[in-house]
């Protein structure tokens, strides 16, 4: 799996959860839950981002999707907690901040992969 749909995969359950009127703490400890998880199998590899995608096409594909799912969910739990913190809570729900985030990343990767 790339690096791409894991990502993907990660921000629809994010959303879904949003959808199903879950806290944004419930949220994050559902995705602490799953890094523990991840974290504890015999499949998992604790290298930087950098590394992950550098050498992807050579690392065991069980590896790289563990070590990827943990990298990109930490990512989401610093997103989620300054979200929470921000003084947007009070004007917009919590699914459309999110949604302006991703929105946010989409037109960043963008402009980077046009230069």
């Amino acid at each position: 799996m790339r690096p791409e749909k894991i990502e993907a995969f990660i921000d629809n359950k994010i959303k879904t959860m949003f959808s199903d009127s879950n806290s944004l703490d419930f949220i994050i400890d559902d995705l602490n839950t799953k890094i523990e998880k991840f974290s504890n199998r015999d499949t998992f590899i604790d290298v930087s981002k950098r590394y992950l995608l550098n050498n992807w096409e050579r690392i065991n594909i069980k590896k790289r999707y563990n070590a990827y799912y943990v990298i990109y969910s930490k990512k989401r739990i610093r997103d989620l907690k300054l979200l929470k913190e921000s003084k947007l809570n009070s004007k917009f729900n919590q699914k459309k901040i999110f949604d302006l985030l991703l929105f946010k990343e989409s037109i960043i990767k963008k402009r980077y992969s046009d230069k």
